[in-house]
């Protein structure tokens, strides 16, 4: 088999692509919450995946970033544990000049940020996790059809024009 031919988009390869990559943001992307503000720069800018876990409430601690579900919001917000009270959890984005107005109970805290990765959150923007929006998931998956189909047409292109000289 050449080149061209193992390039060649066929249903069978991308069958087992869609299997890989539905694997793959199950697994991966399970905890995973698409920043879409601007209230934690310069630390998490807007598009970043930020990666989370769960943790008992009482070991969360002033200055950790947290998920949480914030009163008459429809979306869970990333911010920064600003103080801890008797009442709950103040929190303040990173880019916000004073803290948030509410305060957050053990029950709406969805977990504490582990890690972030640049721009990967933007596939998913318009909403806070995977896991909890699937149509996210399809939308994610023919957006990287739709990307190895163009990439392998254009490399066979390419494939062909450089063998015809």
């Amino acid at each position: 088999m050449n080149w061209k031919e193992f390039l060649r988009p066929n249903w069978r390869k991308i069958l087992i692509l869609i299997v890989i990559y539905l694997i793959v943001l199950i697994f991966v992307f399970n905890n995973s919450y698409a920043m879409f503000s601007n209230s934690m720069v310069p630390t998490i800018n807007q598009g970043d995946l930020a990666f989370y876990e769960k943790v008992p409430y009482e070991q969360l601690k002033v200055n950790d970033i947290i998920i949480f579900n914030a009163p008459q919001r429809k979306h869970p917000l990333l911010h920064r544990i600003y103080n801890i009270t008797n009442d709950g959890i103040i929190t303040k984005g990173d880019n916000n000049p004073v803290p948030n107005s509410w305060i957050i109970t053990s029950d709406e805290i969805v977990g504490k940020v582990t890690f972030w990765v640049p721009l990967i959150g933007y596939v998913f923007i318009t909403s806070s996790s995977i896991a909890d929006y699937p149509l996210n998931s399809i939308i994610a998956t023919l957006i990287f059809l739709i990307f190895y189909y163009l990439l392998s047409c254009l490399i066979v292109w390419i494939y062909d024009k450089v063998k015809k000289k």
